[in-house]
C-alpha cells in the first residue's frame, strides 16, 4: 500500500518495466519515485519498500508514466516517459537525468545524457529539489 507523505500528493500513475522488476509511481506534485520490486512478492513481512530514485519531473500533476527500452532486471539504460496535466511530455533516464522534452530542441543521444533540465526551464519559486529518495 502506498501512502503519500502529504495528502494532496497522492499517487496518480504507476507503471512497471517489461521484466516487472521496477515500479515507477508518479504523484500529483510532479514527482516520480522508482522502486526495485524484485522479490517483493516473496516477502512475508510488511516492511515498506524504499525508492531507489526520486526526481521531480513537472510542476503539475502527472497523468502517465511509461518505461522505455527497459532491459531485463537492470534499471540502468532504461528511460521513463512522463506526461503531466499541462500536456508536456518529457523523457528521463531511470536515474532521474533529463533527456529532453517533446516539441523542443533535438536531442543528441549519441553523446550521453547532457540535456539536463535547466533551472530556467522551471520557475525557481516552484521548483523543489528532492532529497535522495526518502
Amino acid at each position: 500500500v502506498f501512502k503519500p507523505a502529504k495528502s494532496s500528493f497522492g499517487v496518480v500513475t504507476m507503471c512497471v518495466d517489461q521484466s516487472m522488476s521496477f515500479l515507477a509511481c508518479g504523484n500529483a506534485h510532479g514527482t516520480v519515485r522508482l522502486f526495485d520490486v524484485t522479490g517483493l512478492q516473496t516477502r512475508r513481512d510488511p516492511t515498506s519498500i524504499i525508492p531507489i530514485h526520486t526526481f521531480r519531473t513537472h510542476l503539475t500533476s502527472l497523468i502517465s508514466a511509461h518505461f522505455i527500452n527497459a532491459p531485463s532486471s537492470n534499471i540502468q539504460g532504461s528511460s521513463v516517459l512522463v506526461t503531466a496535466a499541462q500536456t508536456e511530455m518529457r523523457m528521463w533516464t531511470a536515474e532521474g537525468e533529463h533527456i529532453g522534452q517533446f516539441g523542443r530542441e533535438h536531442w543528441d543521444l549519441t553523446c550521453g545524457v547532457k540535456n539536463r533540465l535547466r533551472k530556467d526551464d522551471i520557475d525557481e519559486e516552484e521548483f523543489v529539489e528532492e532529497d535522495g529518495g526518502r
